[in-house]
């Protein structure tokens, strides 16, 4: 632990630095109300200026903190202590996925499907907690000697915005961009299909050893993600994996969100059915998926990329190469090969042949062509194998696509054109009118949504209905839905939500914090809490007061904040046994506390160094309670001392000489008739040169002249400490 703790809200105590990311630094810490150690993550200075990232940075964390899951960090606590914003989290120990990828490269199957499933499951249980992490990554996913798989930073990357012009910030998403989603590359609105998408790209490279894209800068990436196709799982690992496990890899790395899985739940179970050897159940819109995919890996050969062959074209030629060469006998004991056939060099094939291979189905296996010994004279020349076979039938079926593309091609220009005449407009500038793309504008603020709308092009309206699951003023509904294509001018409707009906906010002060935290996000009222620690003399957790008074009518998901007792501050007492007294002091009035002393006789203590104290080190004052640490000082080893003499001294002068050698002065009062003698010493015991021991007889009396008259003697025991 350092020298010099610092104290972060009067609770956590900073322990040691662990990490900085892309908008905060990391430290392990101690909670001491709790003793239990945290990780605390403290906004950067430069981002806590900015109020409107604050409040997103804000909301995101109070939003993580609902998440209660095996398989996600707990956030614990969140707000700020003289202006800087902090998270506290699980503490946990162990080692990214990042890491163990860098040690070990590739994954084995079952691993890496494990692993996608732990995290597909943490991801389904935040989603239905509407929170998207946003940045799914094997820096994020750790492992835990005690607990397995964690997902870490769920909702801090939520409130990171910006385009792909951000990309090159230092310490804001450098790094991150291996496992951006397309539409988090354009900086287009995100939903809970990003977080599959980059999960895609995280078992892509589980699997393979590396992400589907990479390059020398995050732009160039980031620029992949959305221009280019990712390659097959399959060619990737030369086909090592299962086909099914490429499918559903490459269906979560489409380009278009509605071509992915739409949930995290329907992912898990497919990955757990591929690991157990069952057959996967897909969920809806597979067969729409499928579609998008073989559009978009179609077009590799014209683009000078690898085509992707069919499986079962691969498996044919597989099968051709098995068997060339291995003929068997024929009934005139003759050898006649089964995998190719002879020729003299000086014919064609058959007709029959021609017809039979022509007559082969699209991607299905050819006619098996009939085995025969050559009757001609002539010696062979060239052998045509079933290979040359193949291809000729696949050049003749690639010319007959083309053709047929082409014919499809014109129809549908003779139909525009024929449109176009028949509706009378002799211009041509129908196909020329810009589209514009409409973005998805469902849980955005209203003036966000019709700034964006403004901002585009498009004209709007507004409608509005009550809803409870949308907070007032976000966008439900919009009409035209997202993605579609629209000339500049468009009326876009948006609905937006009155939320649900208003409530009469409860009154919770002096209600122990965890159960007015369960009424207000109850079923009832559904308010968001936030807590806030004060120090007080009241019970530790006691609600001091709340931010909405008790009877206002406001609606379900509204902020009210908390202030409870955080107790009066613990002040601990030093450990001082052994140093000198003028050190002793200094620690203690440091600290806080009362500094009182007693000296007293010690053989082994040298003098003027600190025997004990009273109460000891270690234990906690309570500020504004008894704070008084008493504090025994050592005289020396030698407990005999000689009385001095102290007679026609003042009391004070007198009481001064007698506590320096160690003695305990007691002062009788006597009435004199001499007014020099008032306030005098005039009398002492023992005598002068009187050698006591200080530990049989460690007090001297003296006695002081008084003017008063009938004045009873009256004995003040006055111990060494007072001077």
């Amino acid at each position: 632990m350092a020298e010099n703790p610092q104290l972060l809200a009067g609770r956590y105590e900073f322990v040691r630095f662990v990490a900085r990311g892309g908008m905060s630094s990391v430290y392990l810490a101690r909670d001491i109300r709790l003793d239990r150690p945290v990780a605390v993550k403290v906004l950067f200075a430069g981002l806590a200026d900015n109020p409107s990232f604050v409040e997103r940075f804000r909301r995101e964390a109070l939003a993580a903190a609902r998440l209660n899951h095996p398989r996600i960090v707990r956030v614990y606590d969140s707000g700020q202590d003289s202006g800087t914003y902090f998270i506290v989290m699980e503490y946990i120990e162990g080692q990214t996925l990042s890491k163990v990828l860098k040690q070990e490269g590739a994954l084995t199957m079952p691993t890496a499907l494990r692993i996608g499933e732990d995290v597909a499951e943490a991801l389904a249980d935040a989603h239905k907690q509407n929170v998207i992490h946003r940045d799914v990554k094997p820096g994020n996913i750790m492992f835990t000697p005690s607990s397995g798989l964690k997902v870490t930073d769920f909702g801090i990357a939520r409130a990171v915005t910006g385009s792909i012009s951000d990309l090159t910030q230092t310490g804001t998403v450098m790094g991150t961009a291996t496992y951006f989603s397309p539409e988090q590359a354009k900086g287009d609105p995100a939903d809970y299909r990003t977080d599959i998408y980059s999960l895609g790209v995280v078992l892509f490279e589980m699997l393979s050893g590396k992400p589907p894209f990479y390059g020398d800068s995050p732009i160039a990436v980031a620029y992949q993600h959305v221009n280019e196709l990712p390659p097959t799982l399959h060619d990737a690992t030369d086909g090592a994996l299962p086909p099914e496990l490429s499918d559903v890899v490459a269906r979560l790395l489409a380009k278009r969100p509605e071509d992915r899985y739409q949930d995290a739940e329907t992912l898990r179970q497919d990955l757990a059915s591929i690991r157990t050897g069952q057959p996967i159940r897909t969920g809806a819109g597979a067969a729409g998926a499928a579609t998008g995919l073989a559009a978009e890996y179609s077009g590799r050969e014209a683009g000078g990329q690898r085509e992707l062959r069919p499986r079962r074209e691969r498996a044919m030629q597989k099968l051709s190469r098995g068997t060339e060469g291995h003929g068997g006998r024929g009934a005139d004991g003759s050898r006649a090969d089964s995998g190719r056939r002879r020729d003299d060099g000086r014919r064609s094939p058959s007709r029959r042949d021609e017809r039979q291979i022509a007559a082969a189905p699209p991607g299905g296996p050819p006619p098996r062509m009939p085995s025969r010994p050559s009757h001609s004279s002539q010696p062979s020349r060239r052998r045509i194998t079933e290979t040359e076979i193949i291809a000729a039938r696949h050049r003749r079926r690639t010319a007959l696509f083309w053709a047929s593309f082409a014919l499809i091609l014109a129809l549908l220009a003779g139909i525009i054109t024929f449109i176009s005449v028949s509706t009378g407009d002799d211009s041509d500038v129908t196909s020329e009118v810009p589209r514009i793309e409409l973005l998805s504008m469902v849980r955005n603020d209203e003036a966000v949504a019709v700034n964006r709308l403004d901002e585009s092009g498009f004209t709007w309206e507004l409608e509005y209905e009550e809803n409870e699951q949308v907070p007032r003023g976000q966008v439900i509904r919009q009409n035209p839905r997202a993605g579609a294509k629209l000339p500049e001018g468009t009326l876009v409707t948006l609905t937006v939500s009155l939320g649900a009906e208003a409530l009469a906010v409860p009154d919770v002060v002096e209600w122990d914090v965890d159960d007015a935290r369960r009424l207000l996000e109850s079923g009832e009222y559904r308010f968001d809490v936030l807590v806030q620690q004060v120090d007080s003399s009241l019970p530790v957790g006691q609600v001091i007061s709340q931010s909405l008074e008790p009877g206002e009518q406001r609606q379900p998901g509204t902020q009210i904040i908390l202030n409870i007792s955080s107790g009066l501050q613990t002040l601990l007492v030093p450990d001082v046994v052994g140093q000198p007294r003028a050190v002793a002091q200094a620690s203690i009035v440091q600290a806080g506390l009362r500094f009182e002393e007693r000296r007293v006789p010690n053989e082994t203590v040298p003098a003027d160094r600190v025997i004990e104290t009273n109460p000891v080190a270690g234990t906690e004052l309570r500020e504004g309670e008894n704070t008084v640490v008493v504090v025994f000082i050592s005289i020396g080893s030698d407990p005999t001392r000689t009385v001095p003499y102290v007679i026609d001294l003042t009391e004070a002068e007198a009481r001064d000489e007698l506590v320096e050698r160690g003695f305990t002065v007691a002062v009788i009062y006597q009435q004199v008739l001499l007014p020099e003698n008032v306030g005098r010493v005039i009398a002492q015991d023992p005598a002068p040169a009187t050698s006591l021991s200080l530990d049989l007889f460690p007090t001297v009396t003296i006695t002081v002249g008084s003017d008063q008259e009938n004045l009873e003697p009256t004995v003040s025991l006055r111990p060494a400490l007072d001077s």
